[in-house]
């Protein structure tokens, strides 16, 4: 522990040492994916456990900021987190084995990310909090690799600014999808869309409804069974990591801490589940978080834009939710439904020792990257260049 005045930065190994009260009061209004039951769900998957670390900072009895640790002495499963498949590899960098071990900050499941400094703060107090936090954040990476991956802009600014030449912030690729709910009804959302798109939508509707299969809610934890196999079906489709087994870990534990804020939307055949979407609703706002398919038995369906977007859609009106997160990729899909896009950043730091040659590299990676993206979707704002 580490006093100065009246703040102590600490850390503790597991998130069922920090208060759940007190850890959303400092995550508030940053989504679920920051939020205390979804990391304890992250911390009990079985890549994660007895691998995790929580660092804190309290002003006196109070908690004002906290960060989610992972180290990480090999490759993890999900490749969109993996230091080398995402920095060494694509920049040229050529000591690659220096890249593990490995620190990341924040997340390592979902593709959201964001600095948890407490927001009902006074000004100076944040500051300090995110001074201490990101101080934190150095002395726990050691020199080692690291990536605070999938921030908001706000929260890359502020880390790029703290660490200066230390570390290399760029665009991640990805953005996130949101969509804003304004309509009195689902009709009305459907008026909304423009009129090629609108008589598309209706038309993946119908298709849809006309196939012999029940549209269903099931309830989650009771087909987990019949789930995760179409979770691995579509992961292995888009070149993610599918370990069944993996995936029903995964599951399992969401359901154990997220169980009664999920809403599942199911297509059935004879009873047995063949495509389905699975989401959590988090601060009056819907996540889409899982979706599955079997090919064979879906094909010329729709069943993919009905459960995955129409649905949870419809049901967030229904319910008199504010917004609908939709997750990173399928990005022309997504905006042709409604959806805006949200770029998100990374903060990394080469391995000690990597030197000039490492940083170019990086460098020239970001500036790829970012010319990729606005040449297909628009300029982003210059907020980290």
């Amino acid at each position: 522990m580490i006093a100065q005045d009246s703040w102590t930065v600490s850390s503790v190994p597991s998130i069922h040492k920090v208060d759940p009260a007190e850890w959303d009061r400092v995550a508030g209004g940053r989504g679920l994916y920051v939020s205390h039951p979804w990391l304890t769900a992250t911390e009990e998957a079985a890549e994660n456990r007895g691998a995790t670390e929580y660092l804190l900072v309290h002003q006196g009895p109070e908690l004002r900021a906290a960060m989610a640790l992972y180290p990480r002495t090999r490759p993890p499963e999900d490749r969109f987190y993996d230091v080398i498949s995402q920095f060494a590899e694509p920049s040229g960098c050529e000591d690659r084995e220096g890249w593990y071990p490995s620190v990341l900050g924040g997340t390592i499941a979902a593709y959201w990310n964001d600095l948890l400094v407490d927001r009902t703060a006074p000004p100076q107090a944040r500051d300090t909090a995110m001074k201490l936090l990101l101080e934190a954040f150095d002395r726990a990476r050691a020199g080692r690799a690291a990536a605070l991956r999938y921030l908001t802009a706000e929260a890359a600014e502020a880390a790029g600014a703290h660490f200066g030449e230390r570390a290399q912030v760029f665009f991640s690729g990805g953005a996130q999808t949101t969509i804003d709910v304004q309509w009195s009804s689902f009709e009305d959302y459907l008026s909304w869309l423009p009129g090629r798109r609108r008589i598309e939508a209706g038309r993946e509707i119908r298709k849809f409804h006309a196939w012999e299969a029940d549209l269903t809610s099931p309830g989650f934890g009771d087909r987990i069974g019949e789930l995760a196999p179409l979770v691995a079906q579509l992961k292995s489709n888009y070149g993610h990591a599918a370990d069944e087994s993996t995936i029903s870990d995964q599951l399992h534990a969401q359901e154990k801490y997220l169980g009664d804020r999920a809403k599942v939307f199911a297509s059935e055949l004879s009873g047995r589940v063949v495509a389905f979407s699975l989401s959590f609703v988090w601060e009056n706002e819907l996540y889409v978080r899982s979706v599955g398919f079997d090919y064979a038995r879906t094909e010329r369906t729709f069943a993919y834009f009905n459960l995955t977007y129409y649905e949870p859609i419809r049901f967030a009106i229904e319910n008199g939710l504010r917004r609908v997160h939709l997750g990173l990729g399928t990005y022309e899909a997504k905006q042709a439904r409604g959806a805006r896009l949200e770029p998100s950043w990374c903060v990394v730091f080469p391995p000690a020792g990597t030197g000039v040659r490492a940083r170019d590299a990086l460098e020239r990676q970001a500036a790829t990257g970012l010319r990729r993206w606005e040449e297909r979707y628009g300029p982003i704002p210059a907020v980290i260049r």
